[in-house]
Order: C-alpha cells, then sequence, then structure tokens
C-alpha cells in the first residue's frame, strides 16, 4: 500500500494591529502577549510600520517620513512613534524571538510624507483618471510645464544624519498631487503634477493607464539614488532589528523589477528571509501576473480568496460553496499565497471596506486554518475582537479566538495528515485529514459546512467502526463510520462542524 506524503505546513501570521483599535504601546503589548501567542500555535507576528510617520504619535505609520527614525529622534513633535519608542520595538522583537515567534516587519517603500520645506520644480499636469494623459485645458488633453511650489525636502535635522546622511528632494521623486502654490487643496483630487524629465514608472499595475502614483510625494524607482538608499536601509534595518521577513506595502505601485531586486539584495544578508507583497486586486490573474513577473520572489495575499469568503457570507446562501477557492491566488500559487478572513484594509471605516460577516468566520478560518494550501494570516480584530466608531456610528468586531485556537491546535495535531477534498456541492462542502502512521491510520478528522441548507456529507475517513464528535459542539450527535470507514456527517444551515475521532475529542476536551 502506497502513502503519499503530507506536504509541510506553513506556520500561520497573526496581524498586530487594524486602523482603530491599536494601542499606543503596542511594542510593550507584543513583549507581554509573545509567549501565551507562541503557546496558540502562531508562527509569526506581522507588526506595523516602526518608523516616524507625518503625524509623529498620532499616525498609523503608511505616510513615512523617516525610516531610520524608529522612535528614536524628536522628529515631527515626539520622539516615539505610535506604537512606541525604538527601544521598545528592539526588545519587542527579542522576546517574540525568545518565545519562539518570528517578526515581520511592514515597510512602506512607495512615497514619503511630512516634508521639511517646499522646492519650486518644473511640472505638467496629469489626467487623474488615466495617468499617462496630460490634464484636460478646456479643449484637449495637452499641457506645458509650469513652476510649482511642492513639499519636497526631506531633511531629517532631528536626526542630524545619525545612521545616514542620505536626503529627499525633488529630483527623487516622479511627482506629488498638490502644488502648494497653485491650487486649493480641495482641487488636489482632481489631478496629478508630473514632475518635468520625469515619467511614472512603468511595469506597475495598468489601473488608471498607469497606477505608479498613489499619494504624497512619489518615490521614483528609476532613479539609481534611490534604489540604493532603500538597498542600504534595509540592511541596517535587518542588521539592527534582527526581523525575519517584510510585509511590503502597496506593491502595485512599485516597479516590479525593483521590489525582486530589493528581496534578493536582503537575502544576501538572510537567505530565509520572509516576503509577502501587498498587492490589492481581486483578479487572480493580476495577482498571477506580478508572481510571475517577480519570479516568485515575493509571496502575495490571497486578495482574490478574501472577496470569494466575502461574497459567501453575503450573498444569502445563493454562493456557490464547489467554487470557493476558484479564482483564488491558494489555487493557483498556493506555496505564494498568504490566505487571510480580513485585515485593517478590509474592516469598516477603511478605503476597501469589505468585512466577511460574522456568521461565517468559522467557516472562513476553517477554509484557511484547516487545509494544507497556502500561509494563513490571522487578524487582530478577528482574533481579540474589539469595539470602536465608524462615521459616528459605533461598531462591535466579536472575537473569534475560541475557535481560532482550536483551530491552531488542530492544525498541529493533524500537520502530517493527507488531505482529500469534497468540494462537489453548491452549499454543502467538506474535506478530510488522515493521518498514516507506516501503514496504518493514526487519526483522522472531517470538515463539513453549509452556506445555506442543512443536510449531510458522506466521506471516506480511513477508519472503520469510529465513533466521530463535533469538537465545535454544533452538532451534538456521535456519527459511527461503517466497516469500510466511510461516516456520513450532518450539518445544520449555515452551520459548519469539525469531526474527530472521539478518543482525540477526549483527549482535547481535557485539556
Amino acid at each position: 500500500m502506497k502513502i503519499d506524503t503530507a506536504p509541510k505546513l506553513a506556520g500561520v501570521i497573526l496581524q498586530m494591529h487594524d486602523w482603530q483599535t491599536t494601542p499606543q504601546n503596542l511594542w510593550n503589548e507584543v513583549s507581554l502577549q509573545s509567549p501565551s501567542l507562541a503557546q496558540s500555535g502562531f508562527e509569526a507576528l506581522y507588526l506595523p510600520p516602526a518608523s516616524k510617520a507625518m503625524d509623529g504619535a498620532n499616525d498609523v505609520g503608511y505616510q513615512p517620513y523617516d525610516l531610520y527614525d524608529l522612535g528614536e529622534f524628536d522628529q515631527k513633535n515626539s520622539i516615539g512613534t505610535k506604537y512606541g519608542t525604538k527601544d521598545e520595538y528592539i526588545n519587542a522583537i527579542s522576546n517574540a524571538h525568545s518565545a519562539g515567534l518570528k517578526v515581520y516587519a511592514d515597510i512602506v517603500f512607495n512615497h514619503r510624507a511630512g516634508a521639511d520645506s517646499t522646492e519650486i520644480v518644473s511640472a505638467i499636469k496629469k489626467d487623474w483618471g488615466w495617468r499617462d494623459q496630460d490634464a484636460w485645458n478646456g479643449q484637449s488633453h495637452s499641457q506645458t510645464p509650469v513652476d510649482i511650489e511642492v513639499w519636497t525636502k526631506f531633511d531629517f535635522e532631528g536626526r542630524n544624519g545619525k545612521y545616514s546622511q542620505f536626503t529627499f528632494n525633488a529630483s527623487h521623486f516622479d511627482g506629488v498631487n498638490y502644488a502648494h502654490n497653485y491650487e486649493p487643496a480641495t482641487e488636489r483630487t482632481w489631478y496629478l503634477w508630473q514632475f518635468e524629465d520625469h515619467t511614472w514608472d512603468n511595469s506597475v499595475d495598468g489601473e488608471n493607464g498607469n497606477y505608479d502614483y498613489l499619494l504624497h510625494a512619489d518615490l521614483d524607482f528609476d532613479n539609481e539614488q534611490v534604489k540604493q538608499e532603500l538597498k542600504t536601509w534595509g540592511e541596517w534595518f535587518l542588521k539592527n532589528t534582527q526581523v525575519d521577513g517584510f510585509r511590503l506595502d502597496a506593491v502595485k505601485h512599485i516597479k516590479f523589477e525593483y521590489v525582486e531586486e530589493w528581496i534578493t539584495a536582503m537575502r544576501e544578508l538572510d537567505s530565509d528571509l520572509f516576503a509577502v507583497g501587498e498587492y490589492w486586486h481581486g483578479d487572480v490573474n493580476v495577482l498571477n501576473n506580478y508572481i510571475d513577473k517577480t519570479h516568485g520572489t515575493v509571496s502575495l495575499f490571497d486578495v482574490a480568496l478574501h472577496y470569494r469568503l466575502r461574497d459567501a457570507s453575503s450573498w444569502n446562501g445563493y454562493f456557490d460553496m464547489s467554487k470557493i477557492f476558484d479564482g483564488s491566488l491558494v489555487q493557483s500559487h498556493p506555496n505564494n499565497a498568504v490566505t487571510f478572513v480580513d485585515n485593517h484594509d478590509t474592516q469598516d471605516c477603511s478605503s476597501l471596506e469589505s468585512p466577511v460577516l460574522q456568521w461565517f468566520k468559522t467557516h472562513a478560518h476553517a477554509l484557511i486554518l484547516l487545509r494544507g494550501e497556502g500561509k494563513p494570516m490571522v487578524f487582530s480584530l478577528d482574533y481579540y475582537g474589539g469595539e470602536y466608531d465608524c462615521n459616528g456610528q459605533h461598531r462591535s468586531w466579536k472575537s473569534n479566538k475560541i475557535q481560532v485556537d482550536l483551530f491552531l491546535l488542530l492544525r498541529q495535531i493533524f500537520r502530517k495528515a493527507i488531505q482529500t477534498d469534497y468540494l462537489d456541492h453548491e452549499d454543502i462542502i467538506g474535506w478530510t485529514k488522515v493521518e498514516y502512521k507506516n501503514k496504518w491510520i493514526k487519526r483522522s478528522m472531517s470538515v463539513v459546512m453549509t452556506d445555506r441548507y442543512g443536510g449531510e456529507k458522506t466521506m471516506d475517513m480511513k477508519m472503520p467502526n469510529q465513533e466521530f464528535v463535533d469538537i465545535l459542539g454544533n452538532h451534538n450527535v456521535i456519527v459511527t463510520s461503517d466497516a469500510t470507514g466511510i461516516a456520513t456527517f450532518p450539518v445544520n444551515g449555515g452551520s459548519i462542524g469539525v469531526w474527530v475521532e472521539k478518543n482525540t475529542f477526549d483527549k482535547l476536551t481535557r485539556q
């Protein structure tokens, strides 16, 4: 009897922040929570940007000012960042490592914000909706260069040259969305200013004709000084923090070749360095193209799967569950897919608001945590829960910690199991996990879920005459497999069951 070898399961990431509820002392919280998070079964923590941003201690970090200031210098009206000081950050990483956790740092390369002073540059007004086209002048899409005053000088006087003497000026940027001397702030969303003798970087996302520009002062990734300075900073950051990987923000706006070049350079320092990019696009073909163009150097968040999960939760039972993974990155590139249910960008009041509805959260977490494909990430709000205001309305995000912790435990127990899918019904789907020891069955588990009507699913558990119990407690019956190992599992309407053999159930419930 030939037994296939189960693929090695990827470790699970916990994202430690959101837009609304992350505490001001996050780095200290990471130090305190790392032992229990490691014990729960997480492999790595994804931390928010650590560098000083435009609004100092009030900034969540995605408007970067000085990448070298990790909460050490008096800049932007604060020494620490929103999350703490440099010493607290380094200590948090060290404590996470001591607990057995890896740490992934969030970095923002695409733009700079909060310049120290302005410059006069020659620029051409570009159309916001079609970036390669000049803005409409009343008669045609034709513009002549004009001199504008822009916020592009970054001197970092508070740091006074420590760690790096490099400063930024207009020559290091492609363009901006606001000319200080030319228009009221209310007009800045209608067009862009592209600096003369600069072009938007090519090899970026094709939305709006060219989606190089996102916000603030857009870095020019054709500029050799910019490219080298970011490598110099990356080497400094790795050596000083000892992080284990990066989450790269907004990679769809950064020249694809440079992302591959930068990660390759960083892996000369750490060959095991993990890297995942945030390429926000629901079309898996676009994500596949990026993976191919960067030669698999960078993983991507499976945005396409997120939208499938969101649709399944909100289509009132009319989503075809047999196709839940169709058009997802985890289906096409499982080794480059970081799967997730929600994140800070999908929560209420974010620019990409698209949360998976709560009734489906257990289903969704089972679909990423109890399967072998992809590298799962759990969102802090899904784990801890939280309360916040959104556009004047109170929002409550329910904690799913109990279910997630259970799934992490089952993921560990069945880490060597072989998976068989039963994704063959528009409502009721399932899969089994069977672990072999030599030629014998050691243990088995099944997952059955439906987005609509209740029913049942018949699956081969490979264990004859074995009793199975739903460890979630949603189905208070015992299912017994027949003499050939076949078992039929019930599932209530809109529910999910995770069935393990009774011996395993008894051991887990005694823990």
